[in-house]
C-alpha cells in the first residue's frame, strides 16, 4: 500500500467525521462573528444614547474623595459636576436603598 492509497482510504473511512468537524468549525466561526457584530452594535448604541443624554464629553476629571475648584471647568464647554455616594430613604415607608450615586451640577445658561 502506498502513502497516497493510505491517505485516500483514511479520508473515505472518516469522511463523516471530517464533514462534522468542518461544519462545526463553520458554525462556531459564524457564532463568533455574529457576537462580534452584535457587540459592536450594542456598544455603538450605548455610546449614542449616552452622548444624547449628556452631550459630547472630551475629558473627565475625578477627584475621588477630594474636590476640584470650579475654575477648572471654565475652559470651553465644561461644567462642574458633583458626584457623591449616598443613601435614599422614602419618608412614608422608611424603606431605603444604599450605595446610590448623587449627582449635582450647575446650569451654565447665561
Amino acid at each position: 500500500m502506498t502513502g497516497w492509497t493510505f491517505v485516500r482510504r483514511g479520508l473515505a473511512h472518516y469522511q463523516a467525521s471530517y464533514v462534522g468537524v468542518l461544519l462545526g468549525s463553520v458554525l462556531g466561526a459564524m457564532v463568533l462573528l455574529g457576537a462580534l457584530f452584535a457587540g459592536d452594535s450594542v456598544k455603538e448604541t450605548l455610546r449614542r444614547s449616552a452622548e444624547a443624554r449628556v452631550g459630547r464629553v472630551d475629558f473627565l476629571f475625578t477627584g475621588g474623595d477630594r474636590f476640584f475648584r470650579e475654575e477648572l471647568a471654565g475652559v470651553g464647554n465644561a461644567a462642574p459636576v458633583l458626584l457623591l455616594k449616598g443613601q435614599a430613604t422614602a419618608q412614608g415607608s422608611g424603606r431605603g436603598a444604599g450605595g446610590c450615586r448623587c449627582w449635582g451640577w450647575m446650569s451654565r445658561s447665561g
